[in-house]
């Protein structure tokens, strides 16, 4: 719960797509914090983005690649990405930002840190 409030509070105002907050009486279970970085607000692609991030050490994750992406299935169904494009958006442009109990105060600072800088440059 502190990584969540510590990164939904440090990363207001910036041009990402937050997580949806919790339903009202509940306590999410959240074990990724991701992000939706949309190229026209962001200034740079999601991809462009974890590069931008890892020069600076922040590791980040991509978890999620839709299944109509995967060679196997693209084949198999001969599905395109614009066949499916809400999936299509959200594997193009989903990013897992470091999470973890073994992540420090420093940590997350060095984590918005970076990407403030990443995002405040790319707009440039």
């Amino acid at each position: 719960m502190l990584f969540r409030s510590t990164y939904d509070d440090a990363l207001q105002g910036l041009p990402l797509e937050l997580p949806p907050p919790a339903e009202p009486g509940s306590l999410h279970a959240r074990h990724l914090y991701t992000v939706l970085a949309d190229p026209e607000r962001c200034g740079l692609t999601r991809d462009r983005l974890v590069a931008e991030l890892h020069d600076r050490k922040i590791g980040t994750g991509v978890h999620y690649v839709g299944q109509h992406l995967q060679p196997y299935y693209r084949e198999k169904y001969r599905v395109r990405p614009e066949d499916f494009p809400n999936a299509t958006k959200h594997s193009l442009q989903t990013l897992s930002l470091p999470l973890g109990p073994n992540l420090s105060d420093r940590d997350l600072d060095d984590v918005v840190g970076a990407l403030k800088d990443v995002l405040r440059e790319a707009r440039r």
